[in-house]
C-alpha cells in the first residue's frame, strides 16, 4: 500500500476519432474502454461526444447491453455511457458495408492515483461488441440502414474482439495508435491517448508536465484550433491548462480532432518505423553483381550482430500491442541488399524519397495482391488489412479470378489477372486510364506463384495500356526460375508425387518439364518477355527457412555451386541472364533483394517441412510489419 501524501494523479483522456470496417462483419456495434495502471483501475468520470453527422448512430431509441458485457448501469443510445465498472461505453454505431469509415469524435476521461514515479505503464483496454441483424427482415435492415434500430432489429450484444495497449508514461503523453482488434475482424478504430500529471508532491514533476501541457496547446494554436493561452506559470496552473486542451479536442474548427489525430499518427508511423528498422540491416552492391549470388556467411554474422542489438519495444514504443510483440511469437531479422549504381545507400534512400514524393500526389495508387498456387484471395487477408492500414491513400486490390482453379497453365491465369485488373479500373478508378504515365500507379504484391503470374499478367496484350503506370513490385518467396532445382529431397519428392497421380499443368511448368528441353519450357520462354524492368521499384523476398521455393530462384541469381543445378547449368544462366539483363540496363530502376531469417518459437511439421517459412509473410503480423515499414517510402 502506499499513501496519499506519496502517490500521483494522472489525468487520461481517450478519444475515439474514427472507425473504418476493413474486414468485419455488418451490424450494430458498441466500444467499451478501460485505463489501468498494475493493479489500480481508473475511474471514468467525464466523456465528450461531438460528431458532425448523428446518421449512422443509433437515436431515439435505447438498447440494453446484455449481462456478459457486466455493465449493469450502462444504456447504449444517443449518448455515451460510464458504468460501474470503471469503463467508459461508446454509443452504438451501425456499420453496412466493408470500407466504410465513420466518424465517432467521442472520448472519455479518466483519474488514477498512482504511487509517485517517474514513469508508468498504463494498460489501455479495448473490446468490441457486436449486435448482428436478424435474419433478412428488410424492415430490420431498413432500420438499420436509417439508425433506428430497435430489439427488435438485432441480436443480443457479444464480444467480438479484445485488444490491450501499453502506454509508457512519464508525466505527459500524446500518442496515437490504431486498434485493429483481430485478424479475423480487422478494422481500424482511430484513437488518441492524452495523459498529463495534475497533482503530486514533487513540484518539479508538476511543472514538467505543465511546460508538456503548454507544449501540446501551442502545438494546437499553431494548427488554428485555438487561440494562445494566457496564464501564470505554477503548479496550480496545471489544471486549468489541461481543461483548456481537453475542451478543445472534440472540435470541427478548421479539421478540428482528425487533424489532430493525423499529426499524432504521422509521429507513431515514424516511431514504429524506428523499432522495426532495428531488425533490418542494409548493405549495397553494384548493379552489376545483380546475378551474382550474395555471401551468406557475411549475412550471418551480420544476423549475429545484429541480434546483440535489438532494444525492448518500451525502449523505442511510447505505445504498443503487447500481443503483437510477446517474445514467443515467431520473429525474424532482415537484410537487404540494395543495387546501385554507384551511390551511397545514404543517397539512394534520399533519391527514392524525394522520388517517391513527387509522384505521390499525382493520381490514384493501385495495390494489387496476387495469391499462390492451391490458394484463394483469404490467404492475402492479413497483407491486405495491413497495406490498408498503413497506406490509407492506396487503393487495395485482392485478386481472385485464379481462386478457384490456380493449377491451369500459368498463361491461361496470367490473362485472368490482366483481364480482372482492366475491369476493376474501369469500374472503380478509371482515373488510372489517364494517358499521361505520370498519372496514377500501379503496384503488385505477389506470394509464391502469384509473383508469377503477375509477370505473365503484365507480358499480356490486355494489361499493354497500364504498363507505363507500373510503379512497385513485391515478390514473395517467389519461384521466378522454377522449382526444377530444390534444396529438400522431400519437398522434391513430394512434388513429384503429385505430378504422379494428377495432371498439373502448372506443376510441370514449374519443373521446367512442360516441354522436350527446359529451354522450350514456359518459365524460361516468360524469362524472355519484358517483366521486372517495366517496375521503377523491385523487391525480391527469400525465406532462409522456406523448403518450398529455393534462395536464388527467389532472388533470381546464380547459386554459389553449380552442382545444385544438375547438368543444366547454362540454362539456368541464361534464364536469369534473360531476367535481370533488362534490369541492370534500365538506369530508373531500383532493385533490393530482401533475406528473412525467421526465428520459429515452436517446432512443427510446418517447420519441419518448410512450409511455415514459406507462408510465415501471411500469417504473422509480426513479420507483415517488418516488411511493410521496412518497405514504407517504397509504397507509400
Amino acid at each position: 500500500m502506499y499513501s496519499k501524501r506519496n502517490s500521483d494523479v494522472l489525468d487520461v483522456v481517450i478519444h475515439l476519432h474514427s472507425f473504418r470496417n476493413i474486414d468485419a462483419r455488418k451490424g450494430l456495434y458498441v466500444i467499451r474502454v478501460g485505463v489501468k495502471a498494475g493493479s489500480i483501475q481508473g475511474t471514468p468520470y467525464a466523456y465528450f461526444t461531438n460528431p458532425m453527422s448523428q446518421s449512422s448512430f443509433v437515436k431515439d431509441q435505447e438498447i440494453d447491453i446484455p449481462i456478459e458485457v457486466k455493465c449493469p448501469c450502462a444504456r447504449i443510445g444517443r449518448n455515451g455511457a460510464t458504468s460501474m465498472c470503471s469503463n467508459f461505453i461508446s454509443r452504438g454505431f451501425v456499420i453496412s458495408y466493408r470500407e466504410e469509415r465513420l466518424e465517432l469524435n467521442e472520448g472519455c476521461q479518466f483519474q488514477l492515483r498512482v504511487p509517485q514515479s517517474t514513469e508508468q505503464r498504463l494498460e489501455i483496454s479495448f473490446e468490441l461488441f457486436l449486435a448482428e441483424i436478424k435474419g433478412d427482415s428488410s424492415n430490420a435492415n431498413q432500420n438499420i440502414a436509417a439508425s433506428t434500430a430497435t430489439k427488435k432489429d438485432v441480436h443480443y450484444f457479444s464480444r467480438l474482439a479484445y485488444m490491450s495497449l501499453y502506454a509508457n508514461v512519464n508525466n505527459s503523453l500524446h500518442a496515437y495508435y490504431p486498434i485493429t482488434f483481430t485478424n479475423f475482424n480487422f478494422c481500424q478504430l482511430d484513437v488518441t491517448m492524452h495523459v498529463a500529471l495534475l497533482k503530486s508532491s514533487d513540484e518539479k514533476a508538476i511543472m514538467r508536465s505543465l511546460g508538456a501541457i503548454s507544449i501540446a496547446l501551442q502545438s494546437m494554436c499553431d494548427m488554428g484550433l485555438s487561440s494562445t493561452p494566457t496564464f501564470e506559470q505554477g503548479p496550480a496552473s496545471c489544471a486549468v491548462l489541461w481543461s483548456m486542451f481537453v475542451s478543445i479536442l472534440p472540435q470541427h474548427k478548421k479539421g478540428g480532432h482528425m487533424r489532430i489525430a493525423g499529426r499524432l499518427r504521422r509521429t507513431w508511423v515514424e516511431i514504429e518505423r524506428r523499432y522495426w528498422l532495428q531488425f533490418i540491416t542494409t548493405s549495397s552492391l553494384k548493379i552489376q553483381k545483380l546475378l551474382q549470388a550474395e555471401d551468406e556467411k557475411a549475412q550471418n554474422l551480420i544476423f549475429a550482430g545484429t541480434k546483440l542489438r535489438l532494444v525492448k519495444p518500451e525502449a523505442i514504443l511510447n505505445t504498443y500491442d503487447p500481443r503483437l510483440l510477446a517474445d514467443d511469437i515467431a520473429s525474424a531479422l532482415c537484410h537487404q541488399t540494395i543495387y546501385s549504381r554507384g551511390e551511397s545507400i545514404d543517397c539512394l534512400h534520399d533519391s527514392q524519397s524525394n522520388n517517391l514524393q513527387n509522384i505521390s500526389q499525382k493520381g490514384p495508387h493501385l495495390i494489387v495482391l496476387q495469391h499462390g498456387w492451391f490458394a484463394t484471395c483469404n490467404d492475402m487477408r492479413l497483407i491486405q488489412s495491413y497495406v490498408k492500414l498503413l497506406f490509407p491513400k492506396a487503393i487495395v486490390f485482392n485478386a481472385r479470378s485464379n481462386q478457384e482453379n490456380s493449377s491451369l497453365p500459368i498463361a491461361i491465369m496470367g490473362e485472368r489477372l490482366a483481364d480482372e485488373i482492366q475491369n476493376y479500373v474501369t469500374r472503380n478508378c478509371p482515373a488510372l486510364g489517364n494517358a499521361n504515365p505520370n498519372y496514377g500507379r500501379i503496384s503488385f504484391i505477389g506470394h509464391s506463384i502469384g509473383s508469377i503470374i503477375i509477370r505473365a499478367a503484365i507480358s499480356t496484350q490486355i494489361f499493354h495500356p497500364f504498363r507505363p503506370k507500373l510503379h512497385t513490385f513485391i515478390t514473395l518467396n517467389s519461384s521466378h526460375c522454377g522449382n526444377k532445382y530444390l534444396n529438400s529431397t522431400l519437398i522434391s519428392s513430394g512434388i513429384w508425387t503429385i505430378m504422379q497421380m494428377q495432371k498439373t499443368s502448372l506443376l510441370e511448368q514449374l519443373q521446367l518439364a512442360d516441354a522436350d528441353a527446359p529451354e522450350k519450357s514456359y518459365i524460361f520462354k516468360l524469362s524472355q518477355e519484358p517483366g521486372l524492368e517495366l517496375f521503377k521499384q523491385v523487391v525480391l523476398v527469400a525465406t532462409r527457412q522456406d523448403s518450398y521455393v529455393p534462395i536464388y530462384s527467389a532472388h533470381i541469381h546464380v547459386p554459389l555451386s553449380n552442382s545444385q543445378l544438375g547438368g543444366s547449368s547454362d540454362m539456368f544462366i541464361n534464364m536469369v541472364r534473360n531476367i535481370l539483363s533488362p534490369v541492370i540496363a534500365n538506369p530508373d530502376i531500383k532493385i533490393i533483394r530482401l533475406t528473412l531469417d525467421i526465428d520459429f518459437k515452436a517446432q512443427n511439421l510446418n517447420t519441419l517441412i518448410g512450409r511455415a517459412g514459406h507462408i510465415a509473410l501471411l500469417e504473422n503480423p509480426k513479420l507483415i510489419l517488418l516488411l511493410l515499414f521496412g518497405l514504407y517510402d517504397i509504397l507509400r
